[in-house]
């Protein structure tokens, strides 16, 4: 089923990057020391990258950099939402780009991720080499509405159901603020309860249809997930409505290759086909059999297909 990504791979580099006085962040280089960099962006925004996300990218052609961001994973403290916004990982790679010593580099993301890549590649354009994006999205109203409150609901009646009842009747009029609001309960076990049921719910749209072994299934993870997920898409990622295509402008020179499920209902198609329309360098695939995650096979094939076409064309 997953033939198409390479093999599994053991990082040749490990280490701990310090880029606050409360946060650090794991880092670790897998592939060809002297290949082409690629910094993943893994989604969430605290999902945390996976040894399978190494997989993406032929490794005796790319020098591939993956890191967990701030709260995520085996960086520290986890779940801290603490100095912990949009532009303050987007610090964080421009310093970890400095301390690798990389002039430019190919920036690899999906859902949150891709959000996070165009955010970065917007800010920094003459770093970008090539964007990477699975199941984009934008951090608008209509997105979040769609997820949280009316949209993915009607796929999924019975789930929705333990989804919103969670939340006490009066405050259900938006579900992503109630949400927001158990999460940073001064209560660990209602803090703790809230996050796996946020993180449950959208879960449901991950694979079509639902198989086991394409999603990574972490307590701790999921946890730490739900609660910095909550805090960045109640507050829209710290980015005004409109901002990604409003400023596709500044990197409509940077080649884009997009892959999208036709049945994300996570994230629709309709945030993929609005990136690629606006952009106009952009490569589309939606996958005729997939949803959101990012191992279902007909998505990680052209994953592997982008990664090895931007290969060859930058000459590895």
């Amino acid at each position: 089923m997953l033939n198409a990504l390479f093999p599994p791979i053991a990082p040749y580099h490990v280490f701990s990057f310090e880029v606050s006085s409360l946060h650090t962040l794991y880092v670790e280089e897998c592939g060809n020391p002297n290949g082409l960099p690629v910094i993943f962006l893994h989604g969430g925004p605290a999902a945390g990258c996976s040894e399978a996300d190494r997989q993406f990218f032929d490794p005796e052609k790319y020098r591939i950099i993956l890191f967990d961001q701030r709260g995520a994973g085996r960086s520290t403290p986890l779940a801290s939402i603490e100095d912990n916004t949009t532009n303050d990982l987007i610090k964080d790679v421009e310093a970890l780009r400095e301390h690798l010593g990389i002039d430019k580099w190919v920036v690899f993301g999906g859902s949150w991720g891709s959000t996070f890549s165009l955010l970065y590649a917007q800010a920094h354009p003459d770093r970008a080499l090539a964007l990477i994006l699975r199941g984009i999205f934008l951090s608008t109203k209509a997105e979040l509405h769609h997820l949280f409150q009316n949209g993915m609901h009607k796929l999924f009646p019975e789930e929705y159901e333990t989804y919103r009842d969670y939340i006490a009747p009066e405050k259900r009029g938006d579900l992503l603020a109630a949400y927001c609001e158990l999460v940073q309960s001064d209560d660990e076990a209602i803090r703790t309860e809230a996050a796996f049921n946020f993180v449950n719910w959208e879960a449901n749209g991950m694979t079509m249809p639902p198989q086991s072994g394409l999603v990574d299934i972490n307590v701790a993870t999921d946890i730490a997930n739900g609660i910095i997920e909550c805090y960045y898409l109640a507050n829209q990622c710290f980015i005004a409505e409109g901002q990604i295509l409003e400023n596709i402008d500044t990197i409509k020179h940077i080649p884009i290759y997009i892959v999208h499920g036709r049945f994300d209902s996570i994230c629709t198609p309709s945030s993929a086909w609005a990136l690629h329309k606006a952009h106009g360098n952009s490569v589309l695939n939606i996958t005729k059999d997939a949803a959101h995650a990012s191992r279902e096979p007909s998505t990680a094939s052209v994953l592997v297909d982008y990664t090895n076409t931007v290969a060859n064309k930058l000459g590895y």
